[in-house]
């Protein structure tokens, strides 16, 4: 942080490459095949909390996501990252994930877990691919995972409902 305010995200010389750090040799130790980062944005919102820094925030996502990148190559392992959406009042049928283009574009696929109040609306049964799921159950159980980023769908053009009760989670 400079005497102005400016944020900026540098790796140092003598940072450690992605395949020699900690997380890399535990992942060969453990033949690791899946990482989960939980959540991806609180660390950063954590450091930027009063600070609109967009492209320091950029930067620390791209640095982060593309050292995780090289593990995951390395090691034939996915990365799964739960990460934050607001949304818009006015429209609320559009959520926007935290962190941008660089936390959006790192990733093959994006989903967006959605809860309900009330009733499920028409319009998101109709693109349930298992909308059954919703006659027998209460509506305050049900969760709805959308598409979000597909190479073939558009965004929230499909989802999954999931039942949440004391036995698990269920899809059917």
């Amino acid at each position: 942080m400079s005497s102005e305010g400016k944020a900026e995200t540098k790796l140092l010389p003598e940072t450690v490459p992605p395949e020699a750090s900690e997380l890399a040799k535990f992942c060969e130790r453990h033949d690791v095949g899946l990482v989960v980062y939980d959540s991806i944005s609180q660390p950063v919102q954590a450091w930027f909390l009063s600070r609109a820094s967009f492209p320091a925030r950029a930067a620390l996502y791209r640095v982060w996501l593309g050292r995780a990148e090289v593990l995951a190559k390395q090691y034939k392992m996915a990365i799964l990252a739960l990460n934050h959406a607001t949304r818009d009042p006015v429209f609320p049928e559009r959520c926007v994930h935290w962190g941008g283009a660089p936390v959006s574009y790192s990733f093959k696929f994006s989903l967006c877990l959605e809860g309900y109040e009330g009733r499920i609306p028409t319009s998101h049964l109709d693109k349930c691919l298992n909308k059954e799921l919703a006659e027998n159950a209460p509506v305050e159980s049900l969760r709805a995972v959308w598409i979000y980023r597909h190479p073939t769908y558009p965004p929230y053009g499909a989802c999954v409902l999931l039942k949440l009760n004391q036995d698990g989670i269920f899809t059917c």
